[in-house]
């Protein structure tokens, strides 16, 4: 057993008070009142969290970071520059280009990723080399895209990856079926059938394109969600749904009611233009979550970052509101009252979804319960032993009269102190980039990855 120590830790109830964290193998044994006994490691101040947890990531797509998108993202950018370039990789190419991915994770105080990819065994080996957990997701698909021909082949890696020698290391499984539009039925349930077999979650984009929305309104005469609900995939296993763009208000009251989670990346949605509508999921009382999605589509990993986008998500549209382009038509003063009018509203509306607890819950808390083989994003009895020690004296933080709202809102990875996953302590405490970037390791990591990008990116260019 290790003991970690800090006048600052963030209790399950949401206090921040002393406290002993006791770390029993990969998971945390007890959370309790500093004992008289020394601790094995003695954090002083210094704030202990739970490690982030980011649950929807393409981290191999880290190979496209800095690409240039801007003619892909006029159209279907999964489809016209993910799909091309994702049918050359090989296994070996995945595992490399996911440890690049997985050093940067724990460098921004992510413990946990949900990868949903091709060759997914050689995603959890790159996460495994790391040190990094993981809820791994086969992609199914047999109608479209790059694993169409080998869905059989994903739906044995998803059993083979719940053998518990992989728990040990934190890494687990999910069924990935890849939307409604590159999915049949037929597929569906066989992913459903393991899903109950193994007690495994389902994880998808859903309606993240007016292309699948419309695809489905042709084949099936039905939105996506109506569809999966006429197939049986609603309420059949936990559900950990990605983008719900084009999803109306009658199929998030019905996924509200099958306890699914939703999830959002504002940055990504930022990049592609057409972010989804998070207010409208609360009203419809639906479980969301935030993540980041592929590096390329934000060419970051910083779920953090994501926090901070729920506070400029409350302004960005009311410059492009009726009542302000009436305004810049006008230049009355009674339109200008107007478009302030529905600023106001709009800030008041989503003042629940930027409370620094609830904002925090969506990187803790709700991402780290939708696996019901695992529980991540809390400091309590029987969670992954994730752990983010944060330095409040940092410049970038400093003076944090209240942390949680300090660390939505200032750029809090500059003061990450220390990460511990899966109970093990990752880098050197005070230094934690540069011990893992300066590590044999991860230069190791770099040139292969180097190597096989040269390789993978020459026929885009």
């Amino acid at each position: 057993m290790t003991t970690l120590r800090s006048r600052r830790v963030l209790w399950p109830d949401g206090r921040i008070a002393p406290g002993d964290l006791q770390i029993e193998g990969t998971t945390i044994g007890a959370l309790e009142p500093p004992g008289n006994e020394p601790a094995d490691v003695d954090y002083g101040e210094r704030f202990i969290t739970p490690a982030l947890v980011d649950v929807h990531t393409h981290l191999a797509l880290i190979a496209l970071r800095g690409w240039d998108q801007e003619a892909a993202s006029a159209g279907n950018v999964v489809e016209d520059l993910f799909f091309g370039f994702e049918s050359r990789l090989t296994a070996e190419d995945v595992r490399a280009l996911v440890r690049i991915g997985a050093y940067e994770c724990l460098l921004q105080g992510v413990g946990l990723v949900w990868d949903h990819y091709y060759e997914a065994e050689a995603v959890a080996a790159g996460l495994r080399d790391v040190g990094l957990t993981g809820v791994v997701a086969p992609t199914l698909q047999d109608l479209a895209g790059p694993g169409r021909d080998g869905a059989d082949a994903a739906l044995e890696a998803t059993v083979r990856l719940t053998d518990a020698t992989w728990a040990t290391d934190g890494i687990f499984a999910a069924v990935g079926p890849h939307a409604t539009d590159t999915v049949s039925a037929e597929l569906f349930a066989r992913a459903v059938a393991v899903a109950q077999a193994h007690d495994l979650p389902l994880h998808l984009h859903l309606s993240q394109s007016p292309e699948e929305r419309e695809r489905i309104a042709v084949r099936e005469g039905v939105t996506p969600v109506a569809w999966l609900d006429r197939i049986g995939v609603l309420g059949a296993a936990p559900l950990a749904l990605a983008h719900a763009i084009f999803v109306p208000e009658a199929d998030l009251r019905r996924l509200a009611e099958v306890d699914a989670t939703l999830i959002y990346c504002p940055y990504a949605a930022y990049q592609f233009g057409f972010p989804a509508a998070p207010e409208a999921w609360e009203t419809a009382g639906v479980a969301w979550a935030l993540a980041t999605d592929a590096p390329c589509s934000n060419d970051t990993i910083n779920l953090q970052l994501e926090l901070r986008a729920l506070l400029a998500n409350r302004g960005l549209p009311a410059t492009s509101g009726v009542g302000f382009s009436r305004y810049l038509a006008t230049g009355a003063a009674t339109d200008a009252e107007a478009a302030w009018a529905e600023r106001q509203a709009r800030h008041q509306a989503q003042r629940s979804l930027v409370a620094p607890a609830a904002a925090w819950s969506r990187v803790w808390s709700i991402p780290g319960r939708v696996h019901p083989g695992l529980r991540a994003g809390t400091l309590a009895p029987g969670a992954l032993a994730n752990v983010a020690v944060w330095d409040l004296e940092h410049p970038a933080l400093w003076p944090a009269h209240e942390p949680l709202r300090t660390m939505v809102s200032a750029d809090a990875t500059k003061g990450l102190y220390a990460m511990w996953t899966a109970g093990r302590r990752r880098g050197v405490d005070g230094a934690l980039a540069q011990s893992l970037v300066d590590s044999d390791d991860y230069r190791e990591a770099k040139r292969e990855a180097a190597d096989r990008l040269e390789r993978l990116v020459a026929p885009l260019r």
